[in-house]
């Protein structure tokens, strides 16, 4: 699973630790705000690729906006759930902005990183009530921070970003589906080379 890659400008091709990381993947979930179509094609040479748009999705790349915001999916007989985890709000919208009145109030004694943590909170809260025991699995990105929770029987992943482009350190996460087991997921953090 990967998502929040950003990615800008004709170098899509993503980089030999993440090309290795997903090696030998049945399937790669692409969790929204991917920013060109040359990084789907790109990931597709590792395996198929099921994507939703985010809240940036279209930046320059209009037909991204085309993508579903969300997936409803059965996997190895498990009903998984890929959404980008924005309030299907453009970041134009007030509500979605980091200076907003209610992230003002909370960032008074955090910085970014902290107020992306407690957006992590407030989106799996929201996709907590919205699926809870409707979906074994839930898929999202958006906050950027990893994270896997379990609340009740329903399994919540987010691979955290991947910004290849601009960062020497990525997140992404691998979730194994075996018969008969409880669903698990994996975050790894890979450190690129320059």
């Amino acid at each position: 699973m990967i998502a929040d890659t950003h990615v800008d400008g004709p170098s899509a091709d993503p980089p030999r630790a993440l090309v290795e990381a997903f090696a030998g993947s049945d399937l790669i979930l692409r969790a929204g705000d991917i920013g060109s179509h040359a990084v789907i094609a790109a990931l597709g040479e590792i395996a198929p690729v099921i994507a939703v748009r985010g809240n940036k999705a279209s930046d320059g790349v209009p037909s991204m906006g085309q993508l579903p915001r969300c997936r409803k999916l059965e996997i190895g007989g498990r009903k998984i759930v890929l959404t980008h985890g924005d309030l299907g709000r453009t970041r134009d919208h007030p509500a979605a902005r980091w200076d907003h009145a209610p992230w003002r109030t909370l960032k008074g004694g955090l910085n970014r990183a902290g107020v992306r943590r407690v957006a992590n909170g407030f989106v799996l809260a929201r996709l907590a009530v919205q699926y809870q025991g409707r979906a074994d699995c839930v898929v999202f990105g958006h906050t950027h921070i990893p994270s896997v929770s379990r609340l009740g029987p329903t399994l919540y992943v987010n691979p955290g970003d991947a910004q290849y482009c601009t960062q020497s350190l990525v997140h992404i996460a691998m979730l194994h589906i075996q018969p008969g087991t409880p669903m698990r997921a994996e975050l790894l953090t890979l450190a690129l080379s320059q």
